[in-house]
């Protein structure tokens, strides 16, 4: 028999606090939560990671495993879906769920989180640091300082940075867990408590991300995976494989998708570490101690918050996201297509076999301020994320690693494609052509013979910002920037005589964005036809340049300017 979990709505759960370190905690506690199910069950195990697994156990222990597993969901406020089946497939596909239910609902609402009611006549819904907070909240609170998900990773982060050519200096290496330095103290019980080492760590988080109220919010899922369980399904129809042989593959390409994410975020993380690395920061800002026992913690410029079965989330450094991204994407591709060599000649079977063997991973990123609620920001990630894989869907081809990127304003209120069609998309009437000042999403695969060879790469942006906007003629001032954004939504006369009037001290950007010849406009510019009728489109990707350089000089201005640190090092 099987028996399958899943923690369910798992980024609601990790999320449901608006505070970073109980978010940490969140993510922490799923992490723990599949470790103690593999170190329990190691025999039975499936596949487990993410937040959900399968087992695989004799019918009498099933419902005792099963019981097990809703305590330990139900310990730290989860619901849980457990499936049972006398194959995997059946088992995956249960749906029984069981929800968390507080122990009380009356009192006051959790000071720190407003979700769970903390009543003041029971002592199990409040936490014994400070009894305002719910017990569950100081609960993560207290698992993000255990870390679990940074105790997994940093040691392969360590050895790849070295492999790497990295030098790290003489300290324990770890992900930032709290970078705010004016609410550090907002939760901190009058008395002092455990909770004053996290103003140590907010003003060296605050480092690491270059005092800038910014960072990059990752998001990342395998492309064309949930069709290989639909393939696997159409060949067990059609009598090419048995049951047996759908459920050994199961197990096989859970462990291989698995280990492919996580190996390929090491690797990522190592680069984007090594790149921060050689940008020579204020290491010793980026060092704290908790107390003179302790050892020093190096803070680096990352943090994980979701690594699982094929999704990854994660919050950055602006300058190094893309770093991050491509070598996750490329190292992603490289491990999935080697499982599938290996699998093949020890089964003679297909490992992907709805992507001819090959597996690729795309990205959303939003650059946002700090302060920007992280629920949000994550759930626009995942837009970003969407378009990029939306773009490719429906070819007859394997998916090619993609991304999509923008900049958080004030409010997002919408989807990216419907701001970027009222921002970035207009007739102009000049011409009488549909105007697109943007060509995300973006290849990150550099290859011609992927689906949507008609797609910019990511490369080619970049070669454009190195090329053209900081190249011999002289970097951009941000003023001809703002000049440059305000304009390309102006009708054809208005951005020829601008282009014009730069041409000299510009040439290079001239040349490349001309639209004096309107049916041979510079490489900058790209024209196609859609239906038979329908107006010509003209596009380019200068605002995607522009964007991108904006962020890379937002780094040089420092706007996290209280320093804490003294009062917590030793």
């Amino acid at each position: 028999m099987y028996l399958t979990y899943d923690i369910r709505s798992i980024q609601k759960f990790i999320f449901s606090a608006p505070n970073l370190q109980c978010i940490i905690g969140a993510s922490s506690q799923i992490a723990a939560f599949d470790r103690a199910v593999a170190d329990q069950f190691h025999s039975q195990v499936v596949f487990t990671g993410g937040g959900s697994g399968a087992l695989q156990c004799d019918e009498e222990h099933l419902e005792q495993i099963a019981v097990q597993l809703i305590e330990r969901a139900r310990a730290i406020g989860a619901d849980v879906r457990i499936g049972r089946g006398r194959t995997l497939e059946e088992a995956k596909t249960g749906d029984r769920l069981f929800a968390y239910e507080p122990t009380s609902m009356a009192g006051e609402p959790c000071a720190m989180s407003g979700i769970y009611p903390v009543d003041p006549d029971d002592a199990s819904t409040q936490w014994n640091v400070d009894p305002r907070v719910h017990a569950l909240m100081g609960a993560r609170r207290e698992a993000s300082r255990a870390d679990a998900l940074n105790a997994d990773l940093l040691d392969e982060l360590t050895a790849q940075v070295r492999a790497m050519g990295g030098t790290m200096p003489d300290a324990e290496p770890c992900f930032f867990r709290n970078v705010n330095l004016r609410g550090t103290e907002k939760h901190v019980p009058a008395d002092g408590g455990w909770d004053k080492a996290a103003l140590g760590d907010a003003a060296a988080g605050s480092a690491s991300l270059g005092r800038r109220n910014r960072w990059a919010v990752i998001a990342m899922d395998g492309n064309d995976a949930g069709q290989q369980h639909l393939r696997a399904q159409k060949l067990v129809d059609k009598g090419v494989w048995s049951e047996h042989d759908r459920d050994a593959w199961i197990r096989v390409m859970s462990r291989e998708l698995r280990d492919a994410t996580r190996r390929a975020f090491v690797h990522a993380a190592a680069a984007a570490t090594c790149e921060w690395l050689a940008a020579s920061p204020d290491l010793e800002s980026c060092m704290v101690r908790d107390d003179a026992s302790a050892p020093v913690r190096l803070i680096l410029p990352l943090r994980p918050l979701i690594l699982g079965g094929d999704d990854v989330i994660l919050l950055c450094h602006t300058r190094h996201a893309l770093t991050f991204v491509k070598a996750m994407a490329e190292q992603f591709e490289t491990l999935a297509v080697q499982a599938a060599k290996n699998y093949r000649i020890q089964t003679q079977q297909r490992l992907w076999p709805a992507s001819n063997d090959r597996l690729t991973i795309s990205a959303g990123v939003l650059y946002c301020k700090k302060s920007y609620p992280l629920h949000a920001a994550v759930d626009y990630a995942h837009s970003l994320l969407g378009s990029a894989k939306g773009r490719f869907r429906g070819s007859q081809a394997p998916m090619p690693a993609a991304i999509d990127f923008d900049v958080a304003t004030d409010s997002l209120l919408d989807s990216p494609a419907e701001r970027r069609q009222r921002e970035l998309q207009f007739v102009d009437d000049e011409l009488d052509e549909e105007v697109r000042l943007t060509e995300r999403p973006y290849r990150l695969s550099n290859s011609r013979s992927d689906a949507g060879d008609d797609v910019m790469s990511l490369a080619d942006l970049e070669s454009e910002i190195d090329e053209v906007l900081t190249s011999a003629d002289g970097p951009l001032p941000r003023s001809l920037q703002a000049t440059l954004l305000g304009t390309m939504t102006q009708p054809w006369s208005a951005r020829v005589q601008l282009l014009l009037s730069l041409s000299r001290k510009y040439p290079r950007l001239y040349e490349r964005y001309v639209e004096e010849r309107v049916v041979a406009p510079g490489k900058g510019w790209r024209r196609r036809s859609c239906d038979a009728g329908s107006r010509q489109i003209r596009s380019t990707s200068l605002i995607d340049a522009l964007l991108i350089l904006e962020e890379k000089r937002r780094q040089e201005r420092e706007t996290d300017v209280i320093d804490l640190a003294g009062r917590v090092r030793s």
